[in-house]
């Protein structure tokens, strides 16, 4: 029987989400943002379609909690 690692999923926390807005405000692509926060890149595209571009990381926060 073959050892299979497990993946665990990551949320993003508010603080990720500071980041990938600080991140996209100094041109940085969106691989290399999923590169710096250790999550595949449809993580970050998925995010970024949350509030649209430009991206906000307050707007996004807040739809995702709904506050």
């Amino acid at each position: 029987m073959e050892n299979k690692e497990v993946k665990r999923f990551k949320r993003l926390k508010y603080a990720d989400r500071i980041k990938i807005e600080e991140l996209l405000n100094q041109d940085y692509s969106k691989d290399e943002i999923a590169n710096q926060l250790h999550v595949h890149r449809a993580t970050i595209y998925r995010e970024i379609a949350r509030t649209g571009e430009p991206y906000s990381a307050e707007e996004a926060q807040r739809r995702l909690t709904g506050e």
